[in-house]
């Protein structure tokens, strides 16, 4: 694994990085799990700075403080929700990737920490994390001067599919 990706089983809100991109939904509030604990840590200013940047379309992604949270920045990404894999979630969801890397990239953060963002989509997991891996590697591949990535991964599980992904892509 490269220095700059390091793949972790813990939850999102306690790694060390300065920005936090997590899975939300078009409103930029709680409806998704990873967004109802975000929400909840930040404090209710952040959902005052969601409710004038939303709505957000699938594959997007805004930027807002971290507020009560130790992160400077927090992205907030729309992914797909599986449909049979025929409705373009592919793509969609590694634009949810490469458009939330490149935000983070424009606010000149150095460190990035991501809980996978097809969490709550039913999308199949190694498929996913196969999508976010490629992204990742591509995004660091252009980025020399980024200093890393941390993909928190809620259980040893999905730490695993993750791993596995990073294999596949680097073969």
């Amino acid at each position: 694994m490269p220095s700059r990706i390091e793949i972790i089983e813990q939850e999102s809100l306690k790694a060390p990085a300065e920005t936090l991109i997590f899975g939300s939904t078009p409103s930029l509030m709680t409806e998704a799990s990873q967004a109802i604990a975000v929400h909840e840590a930040a404090g209710p200013k952040l959902a005052l700075e969601c409710s004038q940047l939303a709505p957000c379309p699938v594959g997007e992604a805004r930027i807002t403080r971290g507020h009560n949270l130790h992160f400077k920045y927090l992205i907030h990404a729309v992914p797909p929700q599986w449909g049979g894999g025929e409705q373009g979630e592919d793509e969609r969801l590694a634009a949810c990737y490469k458009n939330s890397l490149h935000l983070a990239a424009s606010y000149s953060t150095d460190s990035i920490a991501i809980a996978p963002l097809a969490r709550d989509t039913e999308f199949p997991e190694a498929r996913a994390a196969h999508i976010a891996m490629s992204e990742l590697l591509n995004f660091l591949e252009t980025k020399k001067e980024f200093h890393g990535i941390v993909l928190c991964c809620h259980d040893p599980d999905l730490a695993e599919a993750y791993e596995a992904a990073f294999d596949r892509c680097t073969v």
